[in-house]
């Protein structure tokens, strides 16, 4: 009874606190603020490099802005071998096409129904940068200097108190910023998702990560959706769990929807989103591919396994998961390779198979899921619920008591909600009898 009464709190403030997810890597800082939309990142591991390739998708479109970006501090970050260069935005939507997941609808006895459904982050990427911005190294002495400082507000902004905590973290922990000025208007454009590709001298066996606290500053309190790509000699892994999706509740609500992302909330809040799945893993034939940049960045690295990540994380776990490192750590996983394909029931099999019933109940999660929602920006309850980082090698979200909720587009219906509320305080007065 009491994981019942459990739910029901859960449930409602799901709803009450519910916030749009954003997506991101790195911040943004423009003159009335933005939210990133979208962010997709591409790591390759070379043998003495790492390059970090990068796109944003924001909100309302800004005529200029400055793009941070963190990585390992370096004293003469030019000397010492790190650079920025621009990368097609062409060759991240290949790796997307080969990696995203793809879901066929099936109903048992009957074979597929025809529906196939892919997931496209953010609808899909506009175009990137055709040539270099200017771009500015700032190494975590010169931050403390005040230089990052006074180069952001002679280009006339303003470092606001969550942008400055989050520069103060990246300094604390020996990393240091490379900021990229976009001037839109310049480049003769409506708007441009901006990418670009960093590069520095790393091992590829070195301990490296991502400092995803960047993307802090322009969440707003809501869920940082990222994709992130790794092409390595083997299948990589991040965060203290990464496992597959556990499918058995996913389904087509339609022929067009279905239930995917509301299910990957689901079993991302049981722990706290402190977690990501893997969508497809698997060895790339660079010759087949149609992207130069793709072919000749695969060939020049040695790195042609190709794992995809994906995380919805809230502020509170970020910052958990990056409290002692700074970063989220990159890892190799020794589990081999990840079909991107999976067949998934149709919400007609059960009308179809129970005609008489008078009602086709979905089995989706019934909108009682939870993706952790930013409901508060403390670190009270993440903390205290966390895993500890320990490794889940079940790929299921299973076993914590059949509560699971999400917030994700304020699924829970109106109707269902009254009832749940009204159901806690019948409950507490039968208990106190």
């Amino acid at each position: 009874m009491k994981a019942i009464k459990f739910c029901i709190i859960s449930a409602v403030f799901a709803v009450v606190f519910s916030t749009q997810s954003a997506w991101a890597l790195g911040t943004l800082i423009t003159a009335d603020g933005t939210t990133i939309t979208a962010s997709r990142t591409l790591v390759v591991r070379h043998a003495d490099t790492l390059q970090l390739v990068t796109q944003v998708k924001y909100g309302a479109p800004a005529e200029t802005f400055i793009w941070l970006v963190a990585i390992p501090n370096f004293n003469r970050p030019e000397d010492e071998g790190v650079s920025a260069n621009i990368f097609p935005s062409n060759a991240l939507n290949e790796l997307d096409e080969l990696s995203r997941p793809r879901l066929q609808a099936v109903c048992e006895g009957d074979g597929p129904t025809g529906a196939v459904w892919e997931w496209i982050q953010g609808d899909g990427f506009g175009p990137g940068l055709d040539m270099r911005p200017a771009i500015s190294f700032y190494t975590a002495a010169e931050i403390t200097a005040g230089e990052l400082t006074e180069f952001v507000t002679g280009q006339g902004y303003q470092i606001n108190a969550e942008t400055q905590t989050m520069i103060d973290d990246i300094v604390n922990k020996n990393m240091m910023l490379v900021a990229a000025r976009i001037n839109v208007a310049e480049l003769g454009v409506p708007r441009v998702d901006p990418i670009i590709s960093i590069s520095y001298p790393a091992a590829r066996d070195d301990r490296q990560g991502l400092a995803l606290q960047t993307l802090i500053p322009n969440l707003n309190g809501g869920l940082a959706d990222v994709v992130v790509y790794v092409l390595n000699t083997d299948r990589a892994k991040m965060i203290s769990r990464t496992v597959p999706l556990n499918f058995d509740s996913v389904e087509f609500l339609n022929d067009t929807t279905t239930n995917y992302i509301d299910q990957m909330d689901a079993q991302l809040g049981v722990h706290q989103t402190r977690m990501s799945v893997v969508e497809y893993a698997g060895n790339l034939d660079p010759t087949v591919l149609n992207d130069m940049a793709l072919k000749t960045t695969i060939s020049d690295s040695g790195s042609s396994f190709l794992t995809r990540l994906h995380t919805r994380i809230s502020p509170a776990a970020i910052r958990a998961e990056t409290q002692a490192q700074g970063i989220i750590a990159l890892r190799t996983d020794p589990t081999g390779d990840y079909n991107r394909d999976h067949e998934v029931s149709h919400s007609i099999c059960e009308s179809t198979s129970n005609p008489d019933s008078g009602s086709d109940i979905s089995n989706s999660d019934g909108g009682l899921t939870d993706s952790d929602s930013g409901v508060d920006d403390t670190d009270a309850n993440i903390l205290s619920l966390a895993d500890g980082g320990a490794e889940d090698d079940t790929g299921s979200s299973g076993g914590s008591g059949g509560c699971t909720m999400s917030a994700t587009g304020s699924s829970i219906p109106t109707g269902l909600l009254i009832i749940l509320m009204a159901l806690y305080p019948i409950n507490t007065r039968r208990t106190r009898r």
